[in-house]
């Protein structure tokens, strides 16, 4: 979705950042290589498939019920020339 918007506002003259900054989200290793390169927030996807496979396998395994909890994970702002 970011690079749509990025090369939509390429065609219409829109200067990134210098008339809009725009920020993505996750740190894809394309991000860094893009013009300009992008600003993102990183996010621990690692992390987070982890947590969610736990999660689920708890569930599966009926060792958690009841209502849902809330996980909180650490990000990051990664700026770049976009921003």
């Amino acid at each position: 979705m970011t690079i749509g918007a990025i090369q939509f506002l390429k065609e219409k003259h829109v200067k990134v950042p210098d008339e809009l900054a725009i920020i993505g989200f996750d740190d894809y290793k394309w991000a860094s290589i893009t013009n300009p390169p992008l600003s993102v927030v990183k996010q621990p996807s690692r992390t987070i498939g982890e947590k969610a496979s736990e999660l689920l396998i708890r569930r599966i395994k009926k060792e958690e019920t009841g209502d849902y909890k809330e996980y909180r994970l650490p990000t990051e702002l990664v700026i770049r020339d976009s921003f």
